[in-house]
């Protein structure tokens, strides 16, 4: 069994902008190194983040084929948790409780 990972809003964002340059944290994914996993709301996050005309703006490899491409990569290579049970928040950044959330589940 590998290892079990949570990423942060900001490696998608990466890995989604750079494609040519593998990002190695989705290369350990893809290699089944490590099993990525997720929740139905930080990949919501995902690809809000990467639709934001903002962060479009700024990379143009972000269109809206290559978004849903990506997404639909890292949703196809994800374990999935449907329901993340609300077990924590962290004060300082309640934004990301989901992601804890994950890795409570697991």
């Amino acid at each position: 069994m590998s290892i079990r990972v949570v990423y942060d809003t900001m490696l998608f964002l990466q890995a989604a902008v750079q494609p040519i340059r593998v990002h190695r944290s989705f290369q350990a994914v893809r290699e089944g190194l490590v099993t990525l996993c997720l929740s139905a709301e930080l990949l919501a996050e995902v690809h809000d983040v990467l639709i934001r005309q903002k962060i479009r703006e700024k990379f143009s490899t972000l269109t809206p084929d290559n978004v849903t491409s990506f997404v639909t990569e890292v949703a196809a290579m994800a374990t999935i948790f449907d329901q993340v049970p609300n077990l924590f928040t962290w004060p300082a950044d309640p934004d990301d409780d989901h992601v804890v959330h994950v890795l409570k589940a697991l």
